[in-house]
């Protein structure tokens, strides 16, 4: 599921309006592969070149907003790529983009798990507009966690500030639009504070109650609401919602929540999430 996630976000930071997430299912109706598809800017032929040269290496990393849109960007990293691979043994990029004479160029990039930062695929080619970039897993048989009723609503959690900021985004998943917006019966929002190293710090934290999703989450957010990890709720709740917790340095504590219950000192990221889940 994060993979799937992490693809996503890749559209979104494109500034596509519309993604479209796809199952493929065998004879027996299991699921064996996955498309993910968008109306982004897609890549040039220069950005392939940069952006998929190593994991890690991409033109994200000194951004924070679109380039089209002006939204928030979500990954810096290079990361989705390499999670892809959770999907499928095999793995293909097909994006048309614009160079930098403004021409359409289309490319065809793919790799499988033994060479998972070997990307390969013919020059590109002229192509007609509008752009777009889809990508498509295969060869796994060992997808049942993505069957749609059960993976729309963490979806619906993790994609659901951006979806209400932005409502134009459409965003697809085995044939059902996500609407986290329908599903909401409550919000509440309440300012954290609290002390850390001798400094009053501040975060917000946003609850959503779900109408009809099952399920609870927690979500480390950046000021922009952008989620940067996801944790499990280490309270008990009886009834189904999101958590989130918007602080402007939680970027620079990822991947630290999960260390949390492993820390002999608590750390700051730590004092926060005691604070929200009090």
């Amino acid at each position: 599921m994060r993979a799937v996630i992490e693809l996503i976000w890749n559209s979104l930071d494109a500034d596509a309006n519309k993604v479209t997430v796809t199952l493929d299912r065998n004879v027996a109706d299991g699921i064996v592969g996955v498309a993910v598809r968008d109306d982004g800017l897609g890549m040039s032929p220069e950005r392939v070149e940069q952006d998929f040269k190593w994991v890690g290496n991409s033109w994200k990393l000194g951004a924070r907003f679109t380039e089209r849109e002006n939204r928030p960007l979500h990954g810096r990293l290079g990361q989705g790529r390499l999670r892809a691979f959770a999907l499928g043994t095999r793995v293909t990029w097909e994006t048309v983009g614009q160079d930098a004479t403004g021409a359409f160029k289309k490319t065809r990039l793919s790799s499988t798990i033994d060479n998972r930062n070997d990307f390969t695929g013919p020059d590109p080619v002229d192509a007609q507009g509008p752009t777009y970039t889809e990508f498509r897993a295969e060869g796994r048989d060992s997808l049942g966690r993505l069957e749609g009723d059960a993976a729309r609503p963490r979806i619906g959690g993790a994609l659901a500030l951006h979806l209400l900021t932005f409502p134009t985004i459409e965003v697809r998943y085995d044939g059902v639009k996500i609407d986290p917006a329908a599903s909401i019966e409550r919000e509440t929002l309440r300012d954290l504070s609290w002390s850390y190293g001798g400094v009053e710090r501040r975060a917000t934290l946003r609850v959503v109650e779900w109408r009809e999703v099952k399920g609870r989450a927690l979500y480390l957010c950046d000021e922009q609401g952008l989620p940067i990890e996801e944790t499990p709720i280490r309270r008990f709740a009886d009834f189904n919602f999101a958590a989130y917790v918007l602080w402007g340095d939680m970027a620079e504590h990822a991947n630290e929540a999960m260390l949390v219950d492993l820390e002999q000192e608590t750390s700051l990221l730590g004092s926060l999430m005691q604070v929200a889940e009090a």
